[in-house]
């Protein structure tokens, strides 16, 4: 499992579920997160990520406050 976070001014994602029903969601300003798992990828692997993303987005709220900015997006390492 990997995820990618990433500041943004905004963003939206879509997706069509199981039943065909479509959805979105939008945000403004903040931290858009990009998480790909595999099969094999359990909930202890799902919590360490969440964890870290929490994390991260704690820390670049607090370094935001500093006025220093992620600039690049940032890959959260994990355990497979």
């Amino acid at each position: 499992m990997r995820a990618i976070v990433q500041r943004v001014a905004a963003a939206s994602v879509s997706w069509t579920a199981d039943g065909g029903l479509a959805h979105s969601e939008h945000i403004g300003r903040g931290v858009a997160v990009l998480v790909g798992a595999g099969p094999a990828d359990g909930e202890a692997s799902v919590m360490a990520v969440a964890g870290a993303v929490a994390g991260r987005a704690s820390a670049a709220k607090a370094t935001a406050a500093s006025a220093t900015r992620l600039s690049h997006p940032t890959r959260i390492p994990t355990q497979s």
